[in-house]
C-alpha cells in the first residue's frame, strides 16, 4: 500500500560531477543541453575528468534514474527506486508520516478537534470517547495503556492511550531506552521521569526521534505523530492485548479506578487538592505533574508502570 501522496519521476544526473545535482526530466529540456549531445566535449567537468575516446550522441557520464518523490513535501527528495525499501512511502507506515497526517485530516468541519483515523483520509473514523478521552476501535491496547496498531502485514506502531496522555499532561522532555527485549520511553513531567514499556517483545524498526526535539505530540496527538515505536509483532506476541471493540468498557472502568484512587489515597492527604477531581468524578487534566513525586510515582506504577501489565496478565 503506497501514500497517496507518492509520485514517479524520471531524473538526471552527472556521474563524474563531485556535486549530485538531480534534474527532473521533461520534454522541454530533451533537446539542446550538452549532456545528451556532442557538446558535451566542451563540459568543464567532462574535461577534468581526463576521458579520451571517440565522440559520442550523449556524455559517457550522463545518468538517468526512476525515483520516487513525495509530492506535499516543501523540497522533494528524489529517491531511486532500488533504494525505496528504505522509506515508510510505500508502506503502510505512511500513515504515520507527519507530511500525510498533516494532509490527510480536515481543516474544518463538525467533528472533534482531534486526529481522524490514520487509516483513512475521506472519512470519521469508529471511535467512542470517555469524558474528553478518545478511544479509537480499530487499534489493540495493553493494561498499562499504551496502544498497538498493527497491519496485515505484522507491522505495528505503538503510542500511549488517552488515559495516559491525559494524567501526563504536557510532557517536558522524552528519551527512548530498552528494557531487555522490551522497548521504552521516559517520560519526563513536572520534574518527575516515568518509564512506559511495551509488555510485549517488538522487533523495533525504528522509534520516533522528532519526539526527542518536541515532545508534545506525545500527548497532545498520541494517535498519530505522537507515536513512539515501529516494529513487527509475531503472532504470540499479540495475544492478551485488549481489542479495540472491548476498549471502551476496559477504559471507562479504568478511569473509574483511577478516580477512585485520587479520592481514596491523594485527597484525603492533602484537602486542599480538590481540583484533582473534576466534576463527576473523574481525574484533572496532568494529574501526574500536580500531586508530588511521591504520590506521581505510585499512581504510575500502579496503573501504567513496566510492572502495572505484567501484574495484571
Amino acid at each position: 500500500m503506497n501514500c497517496p501522496f507518492l509520485r514517479e519521476a524520471q531524473v538526471k544526473f552527472c556521474q563524474a560531477s563531485p556535486f549530485r545535482k538531480v534534474l527532473v526530466r521533461s520534454a522541454a529540456h530533451g533537446t539542446g543541453e550538452k549532456c545528451t549531445s556532442p557538446g558535451y566535449l566542451g563540459c568543464s567537468v567532462y574535461l577534468e575528468t581526463g576521458r579520451q575516446g571517440p565522440t559520442q550522441n550523449r556524455c559517457p557520464f550522463f545518468g538517468e534514474s526512476l525515483t520516487q518523490y513525495c509530492s506535499i513535501a516543501p523540497v522533494p527528495k528524489y529517491i531511486p527506486y532500488s533504494e525505496s525499501t528504505l522509506c515508510r512511502c510505500g508502506t503502510e507506515s505512511y500513515r504515520y508520516c507527519e507530511l500525510y497526517l498533516t494532509m490527510a485530516r480536515p481543516a474544518g468541519g463538525d467533528g472533534p478537534a482531534l486526529p481522524l483515523d490514520v487509516r483513512s483520509h475521506t472519512g470519521p473514523p469508529a471511535e467512542e470517547w470517555i469524558d474528553d478521552m478518545r478511544i479509537p476501535n480499530w487499534l489493540l491496547y495493553t493494561t498499562n495503556h499504551l496502544w498497538v496498531d498493527r497491519t496485515e502485514s505484522g507491522n505495528c506502531h505503538v503510542g500511549i492511550d488517552a488515559v495516559l496522555a491525559k494524567a501526563l499532561g504536557k510532557v517536558d522532555s522524552l528519551n527512548f531506552a530498552v528494557s531487555g527485549e522490551h522497548p521504552s520511553v521516559i517520560l519526563e513531567a513536572g520534574g518527575v521521569e516515568f518509564e512506559v514499556t511495551f509488555p510485549r517483545i517488538l522487533q523495533i524498526r525504528r522509534v520516533n526521534a522528532h519526539l526527542r526535539l518536541d515532545p508534545n505530540p506525545a500527548t497532545a496527538d498520541p494517535y498519530g505523530t505522537g507515536w513512539l515505536f515501529e516494529g513487527s509483532l509475531s503472532g504470540n506476541e499479540s495475544a492478551g492485548l485488549i481489542p479495540g471493540n472491548a476498549a471502551a468498557g476496559w477504559m471507562r472502568s479504568e478511569v473509574e479506578r483511577l478516580s477512585h484512587h485520587v479520592h481514596e489515597h491523594i485527597l484525603p492527604a492533602d484537602p486542599e487538592s480538590a481540583g484533582l477531581a473534576a466534576d463527576g468524578g473523574s481525574f484533572a487534566p496532568g494529574l501526574l505533574r500536580i500531586v508530588g513525586r511521591e504520590r506521581a510515582s505510585a499512581l504510575f506504577n500502579e496503573f501504567f508502570g513496566p510492572y502495572a501489565s505484567w501484574k495484571k496478565r
